[in-house]
């Protein structure tokens, strides 16, 4: 209980930005983004998968530059008050070699369930395989726009 009252003395936000970064995440984000950038994205790309990552990569950057222009930068706060901060020099190292680590157990893993009959293709696979270039016909006869080739 004490703790409670100690965050309720100490925290700066209000109930102010609590509900100007609610209305942002599930009014602007999902009326604006998810069904109005998306679809324009979907039509502009013509793929699915990487319509959804631009999507991902537009919501990503919405919600953080309404985080900082919201909630961070009237009082004067920085990052590191909501707990993101730069990793030490000496960690980098460790870091990259648990993503190896993890890429070869997930790839690992991806082939022992493979054996049961697990398949890796999805409804993703033919956007992944597809060799689309700047501007290119495809076998259904509309064209891909921006994309680089796979291969």
């Amino acid at each position: 209980m004490n703790r409670m009252a100690g965050w309720k003395t100490k925290d700066t936000w209000s109930w102010r930005e609590f509900v100007l970064l609610l209305l942002l995440e599930f009014v602007f984000v999902m009326a604006v983004v998810k069904y109005g950038a998306q679809s324009l994205y979907l039509s502009w790309l013509g793929n699915p998968l990487y319509s959804g990552m631009l999507t991902g990569l537009t919501i990503a950057i919405v919600l953080l530059a309404g985080l900082n222009y919201i909630a961070l930068r009237p009082q004067r706060l920085t990052w590191a008050e909501i707990g993101l901060r730069r990793f030490p020099a000496k960690d980098w190292g460790r870091i990259l070699i648990w993503i190896l680590v993890l890429v070869v157990l997930s790839t690992g893993a991806m082939l022992l369930t493979s054996l049961f009959g697990n398949t890796v293709s999805n409804s993703k696979t033919e956007s992944l395989t597809a060799k689309c270039h700047l501007v290119h016909r495809t076998p259904r006869g509309d064209f891909c726009r921006g994309y680089l080739p796979l291969v």
